[in-house]
């Protein structure tokens, strides 16, 4: 994939097939499980085929559960278990650490916004308990409810045509919640 400046991109792309076999196949339309459209000097990026790969998959566990504002439950500190407190068996923490990789995935592409519940129910791969599969749930159940969201660049053109991207990102997902950092 490559972006920017036109001029910038082309002279790019007359440089690259001296180094690498190359083969241009036109505008992107999805990257590593990713969805790319392209609308009206608008690019959406968004992955709703592999959310809902994750609703067929959890459909009957999360279908009972309200509808969140916050893929995090404000308020709620995520801590180790003790040795005395009752971790899940060891065939429900691997799943766990899947499902877990499965939304840093989603983190890293589309969904920033659930990244704080995610990292830190990721904090928690070694000893989760019911708590912590509870959490889990809530932000699957979140990320399944909003599937339909997706990050959105749009492109801005001065007065001399160059093409210029102003990244905006605003973020508070946990309410405030973290009570360790000022």
């Amino acid at each position: 994939m490559v972006v920017g400046d036109r001029k910038a991109v082309d002279y790019f792309k007359k440089q690259l097939p001296q180094h690498f076999k190359t083969m241009e196949e036109g505008r992107m339309t999805g990257n590593v499980g990713s969805m790319v459209k392209s609308y009206h000097g608008k690019l959406y990026l968004h992955q709703s085929n592999l959310i809902k790969k994750v609703e067929r998959k959890f459909g009957d566990r999360i279908k009972k559960l309200h509808t969140y504002k916050s893929p995090g439950t404000p308020g709620e500190d995520l801590v180790i278990l003790d040795d005395d407190e009752q971790v899940i068996n060891d065939t429900d923490q691997t799943e766990y650490r899947s499902r877990v990789r499965m939304l840093l995935f989603l983190t890293k592409f589309s969904r920033p916004d659930i990244a704080n519940a995610v990292r830190d129910l990721s904090t928690m791969n070694d000893r989760a308990g019911m708590t912590h599969v509870k959490e889990m749930l809530r932000v699957i159940k979140f990320v399944v409810d909003t599937r339909y969201w997706c990050l959105l660049y749009r492109i801005s053109k001065s007065d001399r045509e160059v093409v210029t991207w102003k990244l905006k990102a605003y973020s508070d997902s946990d309410f405030a919640g973290d009570k360790h950092t000022p």
